[in-house]
């Protein structure tokens, strides 16, 4: 079988096979996380996960001037949206997309320059009970990723961090279009998000549908985050 078929395979099985012979690309008995541990207790996914595996390692010695580049990625890929994913069907999504999304070239196309992980540093600013009204202490990350999904699209994820603890996520899929990305969201496809790219990162803007889309202390448009 192709891994191409079994990526189509375990698109149709994931999530309907709790099944009592589980495969994982780890050791199922150090399982840590609640996303680790769904994973070897559904063999379809633990299967994805393997997909997932094989591909990383074959994208490594694809590319290894980007072997460096295709690591930060997993570890962003594993922070962002597989640990996000509270669903066995979310997963199933990310596993599949993953694994996909590491059979693309990372250099010598008009979409892998859209690649990366984008941030941006703030201080962690809470209500309080003084003469400004609040508290800052600490600092926290706002992150947009944005990863290969197939050979034209891209998936975008982000995770922002707003005053007094507010976070927004957005997860949906786009395309390039002449400088930049723009991505529909993975459930309300009016909702768009564009990502302009300039020479030290992107700067956000988001279609009307979706402008209220963080809530009254958050939003989507007009945020810009430094390539990292």
């Amino acid at each position: 079988m192709s891994r191409w078929t079994r990526v189509l395979t375990l698109a149709v099985v994931v999530g309907m096979v709790p099944g009592a012979l589980i495969a994982a690309s780890f050791d199922c008995s150090k399982a840590g996380s609640e996303v680790e541990k769904r994973i070897c207790a559904n063999s379809a996914l633990g299967a994805a996960d393997e997909l997932v595996a094989d591909s990383y390692a074959r994208a490594r010695q694809r590319e290894p001037d980007q072997a460096q580049a295709i690591r930060a990625e997993q570890r962003v890929w594993l922070r962002l949206v597989r640990e996000q994913c509270f669903e066995d069907d979310c997963l199933a999504r990310a596993l599949l997309r993953r694994a996909v999304g590491l059979e693309q070239p990372r250099a010598g196309t008009d979409l892998a320059q859209s690649y990366g992980q984008f941030s941006r540093t703030d201080e962690a600013c809470f209500v309080a009970n003084n003469a400004e009204g609040r508290e800052c202490e600490g600092e926290i990350d706002s992150t947009i990723v944005v990863l290969p999904e197939s050979l034209d699209r891209v998936g975008v994820y982000a995770l922002l961090f707003f005053f007094n603890g507010h976070t927004c996520q957005f997860e949906g899929q786009g395309q390039w279009r002449g400088g930049q990305i723009v991505a529909s969201h993975q459930e309300q496809s009016s909702c768009e998000l564009t990502l302009s790219y300039g020479e030290a990162g992107i700067t956000t803007a988001a279609s009307d549908s979706c402008r209220d889309y963080c809530g009254m202390r958050g939003t989507l448009d007009g945020i810009a985050l430094e390539r990292q």
